[in-house]
């Protein structure tokens, strides 16, 4: 299970970005977050039952 969250920064300063892309520096900015969970068994039969919570942040540039 997975629920991402992406908010796109081209909008906060149109003509900075607008100069970024002019300059073949990058496309588009955003801020990421996303929350996994996994859970992984043994397909039903005695073993190990791996499971993980993970918080995932970060800055992404689209070139």
């Amino acid at each position: 299970m997975s629920a991402p969250l992406a908010l796109i920064l081209d909008v906060f300063d149109e003509t900075r970005m607008r100069g970024v892309r002019e300059a073949g520096i990058f496309q588009h900015a955003l801020l990421f977050a996303e929350w996994r969970e996994l859970h992984i068994d043994s397909f039903g039969q005695p073993g190990f039952v791996l499971g993980d919570q993970t918080w995932l942040l970060g800055l992404e540039l689209v070139i």
